[in-house]
């Protein structure tokens, strides 16, 4: 039983379909982005993870309900033309010692 309830409070991926009301989530969250890059001609399937800022739909620099600049930077750091955020988690970390 205590080995469920330790897995139950590690972080883990969570899919976007899973998150809280815009006003009940972690204002930084780590986000996995599934997307493509076009090589020689090619589509190559890439996955990418970053630490991303909530933004309200309709803000001027929002971008899948994430900061634009955020989303923008993991696509670039991921070699992603094009992609979706598929999965976030909370951006936590440990107490300081």
């Amino acid at each position: 039983m205590r080995a469920a309830i330790q897995q139950e409070q590690e972080p883990h991926w969570r899919p976007v379909s899973q998150r809280p009301e815009i006003d009940q989530q972690p204002s930084r969250q780590f986000v996995l982005i599934d997307g493509e890059s076009r090589h020689t001609g090619m589509r190559w399937s890439r996955k990418h993870w970053g630490i991303a800022y909530v933004r309200k739909p309709g803000s001027d620099d929002e971008l899948q309900q994430y900061r634009r600049s955020d989303i923008e930077q993991i696509l670039k750091d991921g070699d992603i033309d094009c992609g979706e955020v598929t999965h976030w988690m909370p951006a936590t970390v440990p107490p300081f010692p």
